[in-house]
């Protein structure tokens, strides 16, 4: 069977684009895609989303004796919040020898893509789990101690995979001191990054992505993740467009267990005070596998066990009516708590393969290659930051 371009490029949308993305549900994250999507729709010519919080309430109002004057007239502090949509591409590429070579057999053609699609699938929504945790800025860990060398002993190989490009800038973050070098392997119990090639770098040197801290934002590229949006200002002091150091109410709620292990009363301490500050309710847990390791050690004296069946284990969790979800992207040291509403989505393009042309496939300039991509436009973000709670600095055991 002899076929086009554009009938492969139509059979690549319908086997590969928003469907197909749709349907993989083993490869949807086990963090980001459970936030609700906002229903705000971007605008402007910068694409952001926008709306309007009150920071203050009016506060003239009162008890006061019968003749007496009013107090003078206050208004609310109201202002505009902005969210950027940030942007991620993962690109397939396809050689003109192999479409030229699929003209007899395209369905089998379009079947042996289906890995590589997979791959890149994959990889998308796994890195943006990660940055769902993160604060914009795409950093993964810091180097633990000045080196020069293939090995690299790093503070956590929690987001590193053999094969990975990174580069690697300097404490201060001024001076890239390796460039897209790739990591050809990963010791956990030694937390060392073997590298394809040598590097010279110093203590506490940044790594990130490749190209992720190249021309960045002050809010970085990534998207916002939960560190951020629990932020006191420590990180940066504006978020959303808003300050922080101005705002007491625009900062997440923050409790530090100063290395303590995880307690009921910690956890209760945290989310009373996210409540509190915020007026809202909080109904959703998150953690990395440490922490609800370290809580199932606390619970499990209470399990009781009938018809002597001694099965110890747990299928869920969950804490004052709260499922406790888990993620291998959250810090190992953290527990999140949030409002399932407050913490949302804001989408202007979902993950699916770029049709921009009326086509999922776009010829490189000036070569015999055409490319796919799938491509995501948005971000996180939330109306009411202090809502949103991280019980932090919390003990952990080994993995």
């Amino acid at each position: 069977m002899s076929t086009t371009l554009a009938a492969l490029d139509g059979l690549l949308k319908r086997h590969y684009s928003g469907n197909y993305v749709s349907n993989q549900q083993n490869f949807i994250p086990d963090f980001i895609m459970t936030l609700p999507k906002a229903t705000e729709k971007q605008g402007g010519e910068d694409g952001a989303f926008r709306f309007s919080v009150n920071l203050q309430r009016s506060q003239n109002g009162g008890a006061q004796n019968e003749n007496e004057s009013f107090r003078a007239n206050e208004t609310a502090t109201r202002k505009q919040s902005t969210i950027a949509a940030k942007i991620n591409i993962w690109a397939v590429e396809i050689t003109g020898f192999a479409l030229t070579m699929s003209k007899s057999q395209v369905d089998a053609f379009v079947s042996g893509l289906e890995s590589e699609f997979e791959d890149k699938l994959t990889s998308m929504k796994k890195d943006m789990n990660r940055q769902a945790f993160g604060t914009g800025n795409g950093v993964l860990t810091l180097v633990n101690g000045a080196v020069s060398s293939t090995a690299v002993v790093v503070d956590s190989v929690q987001y590193f995979f053999p094969g990975m490009k990174i580069d690697i800038f300097n404490a201060a973050g001024t001076i890239k001191d390796a460039d897209a070098v790739v990591i050809s392997s990963i010791n956990e119990g030694t937390l060392t990054l073997t590298m394809a090639s040598s590097v010279t770098v110093e203590n506490n040197g940044i790594i990130v992505r490749q190209k992720v801290k190249d021309n960045e934002a002050t809010d970085g590229k990534e998207i916002m993740g939960m560190f951020g949006l629990t932020d006191d200002g420590t990180e940066f002091t504006t978020f959303q467009g808003l300050s922080r150091s101005t705002f007491d109410i625009w900062k997440g709620s923050i409790t530090d267990a100063a290395s303590a292990t995880i307690t009921n009363d910690f956890l209760q301490r945290a989310i009373d005070k996210g409540e509190r500050r915020s007026g809202r309710g909080i109904d959703s847990i998150v953690s990395h596998r440490n922490q609800r390791r370290q809580y199932l050690n606390l619970v499990t004296p209470q399990k009781r066990f009938n018809d002597d069946n001694l099965d110890a284990g747990f299928k869920t969790l969950d804490w004052n009516g709260m499922a406790w979800k888990v993620s291998h992207d959250c810090q190992r040291e953290v527990v999140y708590a949030y409002p399932k509403k407050d913490c949302q989505r804001y989408e202007a393009h979902a993950i699916k393969l770029d049709d921009t042309e009326g086509k999922t496939l776009h010829r490189i300039s000036r070569s015999d290659v055409f490319e796919a991509y799938y491509k995501h436009y948005g971000n996180i973000g939330t109306k009411y930051p202090a809502s949103i709670v991280r019980l932090d600095n919390l003990a952990t055991v080994s993995d």
